[in-house]
C-alpha cells in the first residue's frame, strides 16, 4: 500500500529532520485519511485510468550530444542537423565572446515536434512557431511541427544567446542591448568549415523596411505596451544598433567598441542617456539616429567569418518507450502552462513498468493542482514504490506534500510538512544538483521562520544556476524579508530584465518597491563585480 511506504519514506531521517525544522512532532505515527475497501479500489482504478498500451518504443527518439539533448519524432536527420548546428552555434559563439567552456552546467533541452497538432496543444498561438522555456531542470526551446531548419537559428539560437549570456556574465543588461546582442549572432550563418557572422536579419529588415526605426532613446526607456507591431519595431532597431555598434567598423562607420563598455556602465549608474552617449560615443542622441538611418538603409553590411569545424563529438540516439514519452511530454505541457494536456501524455502509460514512475509524479503534482487530493496521493505512492530514490519523484513528492501543507491545518499540516521535507532531502541526498527540492526545502524554512537558512540553502545552489529565473526571484524575496534591500536587488533586478513571464517580472517589482528601492533603482544596471559586457571580440 502506498502508505506503508510513504511511512517508512519519512521515518528514515526523522532525527535530522527534527533538528532541520525545530518542530515538535509528539508521534512517530503518521495518520490516514485513505478509504479502504472495495469502494476505493473501484474509485481509484476509474479515476487512475491507464491507457492500455505496450511497452514498446515510439517515434519519439532522443539525440545526445556533449551539451544539448534532443527529443524528436521529425526525421532523424533533421533532429541530427539541429543538434550539430546547435554544437556549433554554441563553440562560435563561446568563441566571439572570449568565454569559456567552465560555466555551463548541464545540458540544453530541445523539443522538435513533428505532429502540427502535439505541438498546437502546448502553444495554441499560431503565430508562435518556437519557444523558450526557463525551468528548474534547465533551459527547454521547442519548435513547432511548421518551423522549417531555416528559421530554427533565427528563433532558438536568439533564446540561446539569452542563456549563454547570463550563465557566463550575469549582468542586468539594458534590454536593447541584450535583445540586439542576441539578434545580431542569431542571423549568423553556418557553413561547412565556418560561420558568418553579421548578416542582415531577414525578419527585422523587414521590420525596419515597414515601420522605419525607434529613437535611439526610447530604446532605453520603451513604452508599456504589449502592441506587437511596437515591439517588433523595437526589436528591429535594437538589432541595428548593436549592429552599428559591434560591427559598424568594418562598414566604414566609426570604432564606438571601446566606449561602449563606460557608456553600459554609465547609464546603469542612472547618468542621463544623452549626456552619456556624447561623452563616451561621442556622439548626440540626434546625431546617432541619424547615423543608425543612413546605416539601416545600406542594402549590405560587411561581416566576417569565423572558422567553425564541423561537430565531431558523440552523438548518442535512444528509441523512447511509451514511459518515457508520456513523461518528457507530460512534463513539457506542465511547465507550459498546459496542465490538461499534460494529464493526456500522462495517462499515456504502460502501469506494469518501472519506468512509469517519473510520469505518475509529475501526474501526482497535477492532480493536487486540480483537488483530486486522494487521486494525488494513490499515484504518488505508485511512483515512489517504483522508484524510491528517483530525485525527480522525490522532488514531485515534496511538491505534493508542500502543497498539502498549505491546505490543511494542525497535525495534517504538521505531517504534510514533514514528509515534503524529508522527500526534498533525499533528493538532494541523491542529486546535489536538485535546484527544484532545494526551492521547496527553502520553503519550509521560511515558514519555519528560518530565513538564513533559507538563503544559505539556495546560495550553495547559486553558483551553478545563477541564471535561473526562480533562483533569483526566491533570493531577492529571502532577502527582501529581511529588509536587507541590498541583498535583493541584484537578485530582483535580473528576474525584471531576464524574465519572459510578465507576472514574474511584477512580482519582483512588487518587492522591490516594498523594499523601499528607489525608482531610479528598477532600471538595468551593471553588476560592478562583473563589470565587463559581453560583446564581439576585435576582428
Amino acid at each position: 500500500m502506498y502508505f506503508l511506504s510513504l511511512t517508512e519514506s519519512c521515518r528514515y531521517n526523522r532525527r535530522f529532520l527534527d533538528w532541520i525544522l525545530e518542530g515538535n512532532v509528539s508521534s512517530m505515527g503518521i495518520t490516514s485519511s485513505v478509504v479502504t475497501g472495495i469502494r476505493m479500489a473501484v474509485f481509484m482504478a476509474a479515476c487512475l485510468y491507464m491507457h492500455a498500451v505496450s511497452a514498446k518504443a515510439t517515434s519519439w527518439v532522443e539525440y545526445t550530444s556533449n551539451h544539448f539533448v534532443v527529443y524528436s519524432d521529425r526525421k532523424p536527420a533533421e533532429a541530427r542537423r539541429i543538434l550539430e548546428d546547435f554544437e556549433r552555434f554554441r563553440e562560435a559563439a563561446l568563441m566571439l565572446t572570449g568565454h569559456s567552456e567552465s560555466a555551463m552546467h548541464g545540458r540544453a533541452q530541445v523539443f522538435l515536434f513533428n505532429r502540427s497538432r502535439d505541438y498546437r496543444e502546448l502553444q495554441p498561438d499560431k503565430a508562435i512557431a518556437g519557444y523558450f522555456l526557463d525551468t528548474w531542470q534547465g533551459p527547454r526551446m521547442v519548435v513547432g511541427a511548421d518551423m522549417g531548419l531555416a528559421n530554427v537559428g533565427l528563433v532558438l539560437f536568439h533564446e540561446y544567446v539569452h542563456y549563454l549570456m547570463r550563465t557566463h556574465n550575469p549582468l542586468n543588461y539594458p534590454l536593447w542591448y541584450e535583445e540586439g546582442f542576441a539578434d545580431l549572432l542569431a542571423a549568423s550563418s553556418l557553413e561547412n568549415q565556418g560561420m558568418v557572422v553579421g548578416l542582415v536579419h531577414q525578419w527585422r529588415r523587414k521590420d525596419v523596411d515597414r515601420d522605419g526605426l525607434l529613437p535611439v532613446l526610447e530604446l532605453h526607456t520603451p513604452q508599456d505596451t504589449n502592441n506587437a507591431r511596437y515591439w517588433s519595431r523595437y526589436y528591429a532597431t535594437a538589432w541595428v544598433l548593436m549592429h552599428y555598434l559591434q560591427l559598424g567598423h568594418l562598414n566604414q562607420q566609426a570604432d564606438h567598441r571601446a566606449g561602449l563598455r563606460a557608456y553600459l556602465a554609465s547609464i546603469g549608474r542612472g547618468e542621463d542617456v544623452a549626456q552619456a552617449l556624447q561623452r563616451y560615443l561621442g556622439v548626440t542622441p540626434e546625431q546617432l539616429d541619424a547615423a543608425l538611418k543612413t546605416y539601416a538603409e545600406k542594402k549590405t553590411w560587411m561581416g566576417f567569418r569565423l572558422e567553425v569545424k564541423p561537430y565531431t563529438g558523440p552523438l548518442v540516439e535512444k528509441r523512447l518507450s511509451v514511459n518515457d514519452v508520456a513523461y518528457l511530454l507530460g512534463d513539457l505541457a506542465y511547465r507550459s502552462g498546459q496542465q490538461n494536456v499534460a494529464l493526456e501524455w500522462l495517462k499515456k502509460v504502460d502501469a506494469k513498468q518501472n519506468s512509469v514512475a517519473r510520469a505518475f509524479s509529475i501526474r501526482a503534482v497535477i492532480e493536487q493542482h486540480q483537488n483530486r487530493n486522494e487521486l494525488a496521493r494513490h499515484v504518488l505512492g505508485l511512483a515512489l514504490k517504483h522508484s524510491p530514490n528517483d530525485p525527480y519523484v522525490l522532488t514531485n513528492a515534496a511538491h505534493v506534500y508542500w502543497d498539502g501543507a498549505r491546505n490543511e491545518s494542525g497535525k495534517s499540516a504538521e505531517e504534510n510538512m514533514l514528509r515534503a521535507a524529508a522527500h526534498a532531502l533525499h533528493a538532494i541526498q541523491v542529486d546535489a544538483d536538485s535546484l527544484e527540492a532545494a526551492y521547496f526545502l527553502a520553503k519550509i524554512y521560511r515558514y519555519r521562520d528560518r530565513i538564513d537558512d533559507a538563503i544559505a540553502l539556495l546560495e550553495g545552489f547559486y553558483s551553478r544556476f545563477s541564471s535561473d529565473v526562480r533562483l533569483n526571484l526566491e533570493l531577492g524575496s529571502l532577502h527582501a524579508a529581511k529588509r536587507d534591500s541590498a541583498g535583493s536587488v541584484n537578485y530582483l533586478q535580473r528576474v525584471i530584465a531576464w524574465d519572459h513571464a510578465d507576472t514574474r517580472r511584477q512580482q519582483a517589482r512588487k518587492i522591490l518597491q516594498m523594499v523601499a528601492v528607489s525608482s531610479e533603482k528598477l532600471e538595468a544596471e551593471l553588476d560592478e563585480v562583473h563589470a565587463v559586457p559581453i560583446q564581439i571580440l576585435a576582428r
